[in-house]
C-alpha cells in the first residue's frame, strides 16, 4: 500500500512481475498534490505497463467514479457500501482474477 502516485508507479515498475492487481482510489496525492484523477491515471499507466492483463479496481465514495473505471478497462467498488468487504471478495474470486498466463 502506498500513498502517492509517484509511490505507486515505483511499486509497479520494481515488482510488475510479481503483482497479481491493482486497487487504487480514485484521489491522492500526485506531484506533491492531491489530485482528482491519480487514480485513473495509475490505473491507466497499469494497464500499459504489464506483460498480460491484469485485474485493475477502482474504488471511490462518488459512484459517478464508475463510468470512469469503466473507461480504463477496470471494476469499480462503492466506498459506501453496505458489503464493501464482500465486493473485494467477489473481485479478488472473480474468475477474470485467476486467468494466469503462462
Amino acid at each position: 500500500m502506498v500513498s502517492t502516485y509517484e509511490e505507486a508507479v515505483e511499486i509497479i515498475n520494481n515488482y510488475k512481475k510479481n503483482i497479481l492487481c491493482v486497487i487504487s482510489d480514485v484521489k491522492f496525492e500526485k506531484g506533491g498534490v492531491d489530485d482528482e484523477d491519480a487514480g485513473i491515471e495509475l490505473l491507466k499507466y497499469a494497464a500499459q505497463s504489464f506483460k498480460y492483463p491484469v485485474p485493475l479496481l477502482l474504488q471511490s465514495h462518488d459512484i459517478t467514479n464508475a463510468s470512469r473505471a469503466k473507461s480504463v478497462g477496470a471494476d469499480f467498488i462503492n466506498k459506501n457500501s453496505e458489503s464493501l468487504s464482500m465486493d473485494i471478495l467477489n473481485f479478488i474470486s472473480s474468475p477474470g482474477f485467476w486467468q494466469f498466463y503462462f
